[in-house]
C-alpha cells in the first residue's frame, strides 16, 4: 500500500515559534521511529529556516517569494517530491503574514489530494504576549486584523513561551465580563414567567434554551453600564437587568425612525419590567444613539433577516458600543447536522425557508432572507472591528435527534470537521478597533 503521510500544518505571526516547534516535533517524531519532513515558507529567497532543517538532519522542501495560499501547486509539488524519503509525518510552516489557509490550502488539499495525504488539524500558534498587544484597543487594526484571521481559522490554538509567562495567558474562547462577578445561573423558568400570552409561552417554549443560553453568554455589566437589545420582545429583556445587574436596559425593533415605544410587563411571579423601544430601520437609519454609548449590544435571531445590508448593522453597532464593550450575536446555523442531512437528501438547508401569509391589516413579517455558517459569523465579527471572544453552536430545544447520527459518520468518514454543528450560532465579540472591512468580498458581490 503506498505511504500515506500525516500533513500538519502549523500557522501562528510573526516569531510565534513555529520553526523552534517543527524542528522539535520532527526529533521527537525520529525518537519514536517516525520520519519526518520539514516544508518551510517566506517571501524572501534562501530561507535560514530551510538551512536550519537540513542542519538538524530532516529532508525539507521550500516554498520562497511568497505565501502556500499564492503557490499551492508548488506547496502540493513539494510534499510530492518529499514522499520520495517515505516520510510518516511532513510538516509545514506557512509565513507569518498568512491567512485564508482554510479556504486556499486546507480545502483544496481535502477535496484533490485525500488520496495522497492525511490532514492534521490546523495548529496556529499564539505569543501570549503578542496576544495581549493585539486585543488592546489601540492595538495597529491591520496587524490585529491579521492576527485574528489567523485565530479564527484554526483548528487547535496553542499557546507558546509559557515560561516567560508571570501569570495565564487570557484565552479568546470565553466573553469577557463587563462587571466583577459572573452572574448566577439563569433558570428557564424564570426566563418563561415572562411570557405574556399563550402566542408567546409558545414561541418561549420553542426557543428557551436558545434564550437561556444567549442569557449565560452575555457578559454581566453593573449600574452605570447600558445594554441594547435589539428585536426586543421583551422575553429575555427584564433579566438583563435583574439578573445580569445592567444599570440601563434599552431595545429597539423596526419602525419608523424617530418613534418610542414604551413597553412595561409583569411576569407570573409579580416582577415588574418597564423598557423604552426606539424604532428605526436598522439597515438604513443611523442608530439613534452617542458614539460608545453602550456596554453590550445583543444582536439575536435578527441578522438572517436583512435583505440588503448587513454592515450597515455591524458598523452602527460598532460606532455605538464603547471600546472594549460586547456585541452579543446568535442566528440559525446552516452548516448545522440538519442543514447537512437536508441538503443531501434533496431539500433546502435553511432552517426557516418559508415565506410568510400576510396579516389581517396585510402586513408581511420578515422572513429569513439569509442564514450564516460559523465561520462567516467569525468574519463578520472580525471585518467589524469585533475580536471573537466566543463561538459556539447549540440546539434550539434540548431534544435529541439519532436521525442525524448518520451525518456525524459521514463527516468522520471524510475527515470533515464534526464541530460546530448545532442549529443555532452562538457568538460574542469584543470592540477592539474601528470597522475594517464596509463591503467585505465575501459578503458583497
Amino acid at each position: 500500500m503506498p505511504n500515506r503521510p500525516i500533513l500538519v500544518l502549523v500557522g501562528g505571526f510573526l516569531g510565534a515559534g513555529k520553526t523552534t516547534l517543527l524542528l522539535r516535533a520532527a526529533r521527537l517524531l525520529h525518537e519514536r521511529g517516525m520520519r519526518a519532513a520539514i516544508i518551510t515558507n517566506d517571501q524572501g529567497a534562501a530561507l535560514v529556516d530551510t538551512r536550519m532543517t537540513t542542519a538538524s538532519g530532516f529532508d525539507a522542501g521550500e516554498i520562497a517569494g511568497a505565501c502556500f495560499c499564492c503557490r499551492f501547486g508548488d506547496f502540493v509539488a513539494a510534499a510530492q517530491s518529499l514522499m520520495a524519503v517515505r516520510p510518516d509525518v511532513i510538516l509545514a510552516e506557512p509565513v507569518g503574514s498568512c491567512m485564508d489557509l482554510s479556504a486556499t490550502v486546507l480545502q483544496p488539499l481535502k477535496q484533490h489530494h485525500a488520496a495522497q495525504f492525511r490532514l492534521a488539524p490546523f495548529s496556529v500558534l499564539v505569543d501570549p504576549r503578542r496576544a495581549a498587544e493585539f486585543t488592546q484597543p489601540d492595538a495597529d487594526p491591520q496587524l490585529a486584523y491579521l492576527f485574528h484571521n489567523q485565530l479564527a481559522e484554526a483548528d487547535l490554538v496553542l499557546y507558546t513561551k509559557s515560561d516567560l509567562q508571570t501569570q495565564p495567558p487570557a484565552t479568546s474562547h470565553q466573553p469577557l465580563a463587563t462587571g466583577d462577578q459572573p452572574p448566577a445561573p439563569i433558570a428557564p423558568a424564570y426566563v418563561a414567567s415572562w411570557a405574556a400570552n399563550t402566542e408567546a409561552l409558545g414561541y418561549v417554549d420553542t426557543h428557551l434554551t436558545r434564550l437561556v443560553k444567549t442569557l449565560e453568554i452575555t457578559p454581566p455589566g453593573g449600574a452605570e453600564d447600558r445594554i441594547l437589545e435589539m428585536g426586543a420582545y421583551l422575553q429575555i429583556t427584564p433579566a438583563l437587568r435583574s439578573k445580569l445587574g445592567y444599570g440601563c436596559v434599552r431595545g429597539c425593533y423596526y419602525g419608523p425612525a424617530g418613534k418610542i415605544d414604551r413597553r412595561s410587563a409583569t411576569s407570573t411571579e409579580g416582577e415588574s419590567f418597564d423598557c423604552e423601544i426606539d424604532l428605526f430601520n436598522a439597515e438604513k437609519d443611523p442608530f439613534p444613539y452617542p458614539d460608545g454609548h453602550f456596554a453590550t449590544v445583543l444582536c439575536c435571531e435578527l441578522i438572517e433577516h436583512l435583505t440588503e445590508d448587513p454592515m450597515h448593522l455591524m458598523s452602527e453597532i460598532n460606532r455605538i458600543v464603547k471600546p472594549g464593550g460586547h456585541l452579543v450575536l446568535t442566528t440559525p446555523n446552516i452548516g448545522s447536522l440538519r442543514g447537512i442531512a437536508a441538503i443531501l437528501e434533496g431539500y433546502h438547508p435553511g432552517v426557516f425557508t418559508a415565506y410568510i401569509r400576510p396579516r389581517a391589516d396585510g402586513e408581511v413579517e420578515a422572513r429569513h432572507n439569509r442564514e450564516y455558517a460559523p465561520k462567516e459569523i467569525e468574519r463578520l465579527l472580525l471585518n467589524s472591528g469585533f475580536t471573537v471572544t466566543l463561538l459556539e453552536t447549540g440546539p434550539f430545544r434540548q431534544t435529541p435527534r439519532p436521525e442525524e447520527g448518520w451525518v456525524l459518520n459521514l463527516l468522520e468518514r471524510f475527515d470533515l470537521p464534526k464541530d460546530l454543528r448545532g442549529d443555532d450560532i452562538y457568538a460574542v465579540g469584543r470592540k477592539t478597533g474601528a470597522v475594517r472591512e464596509r463591503y467585505p468580498d465575501w459578503l458583497y458581490a
